[in-house]
């Protein structure tokens, strides 16, 4: 059968019916067309952000690798000075505790020696009284 046959033999119905199934899938076409495009542009145009947020991503992540490199050098700088201070800290409270007690044995010696000069001014006052009543006999 070749295709005027089957016209031939065919009614307006089926012919009708035949137009509207290559109509409706032109149209089917149309449609894939048009939608393959607007995704083709859509693919297009979120392929262009996410290549502007992937150099915006990278930007970033270098900065935030410099800020942190930045504070690591700091904090190392931090804990030296720290480690040096504390060691300072550390003979400062030596010398005032061998300073202290220094002091504290030099009062002790000072005192000692101002209640042995006690005494002797208390039996020089009783020497001086025990005189002054032989003077007085």
């Amino acid at each position: 059968m070749t295709v005027t046959d089957v016209f031939a033999n065919a009614t307006y119905i089926d012919v009708g019916l035949l137009l509207m199934i290559i109509l409706s899938l032109l149209a089917v076409v149309i449609v894939q067309r048009k939608t393959k495009q607007k995704m083709e542009e859509r693919v297009e145009v979120l392929f262009d952000s996410t290549n502007k947020l992937k150099v915006k991503d990278y930007e970033l992540s270098k900065k935030i690798n410099a800020f942190l490199e930045s504070n690591e050098s700091t904090v190392s700088e931090i804990h030296s000075k720290i480690e040096s201070l504390k060691a300072s800290l550390g003979d400062t409270q030596d010398d005032l505790s061998k300073t202290a007690q220094a002091h504290e044995r030099h009062t002790k010696r000072i005192e000692k020696k101002l209640s042995d000069f006690s005494k002797e001014i208390q039996i020089m006052k009783d020497y001086i009284r025990e005189w002054a009543i032989d003077m007085e006999l």
